[in-house]
């Protein structure tokens, strides 16, 4: 049974994390700038995690609704639909100050991201010029 809370898809875990070949075509095919995209989010994304993990503790419903859009929008560069998702859900329960909801799925988009970190510095790792 599906948890409520959890917006991931049962064959989302079976997908590839991200769309790498969208996530070009938005860049206009330029590999250095989505190589220096996943630069920025191997950076970002633990320290907004961490983040987000303290405010959703502090129970910060406006300053964890700002990170956690962050987050979804760090994941929109790279067209990452599941941790786009839970990001986006992790958002609204914030915003709502859903901290026990926030807190279920904040676990959920960890790992979304812990999925889609390797996949990101594998195709940078080819594509790097």
């Amino acid at each position: 049974m599906e948890n409520s809370n959890d917006p991931r898809t049962e064959d989302s875990a079976l997908r590839e994390p991200w769309q790498p070949e969208v996530a070009l075509r938005r860049m206009g095919g330029d590999k250095e700038l989505l190589c220096s995209l996943v630069e920025y989010f191997m950076e970002d994304s633990p320290v907004l995690l961490r983040q987000l993990q303290e405010l959703i503790t502090t129970g910060d419903a406006e300053e964890a609704s700002r990170v956690a859009h962050s987050l979804r929008g760090l994941c929109a560069n790279f067209d990452a639909d599941a941790a786009i998702r839970v990001a986006g859900h992790t958002e609204m329960a914030c915003r709502e100050g859903k901290f026990i909801d926030a807190a279920t799925l904040l676990h959920s988009l960890n790992d979304e991201v812990r999925r889609l970190l390797p996949s990101l510095v594998s195709w940078q790792s080819e594509n790097a010029a």
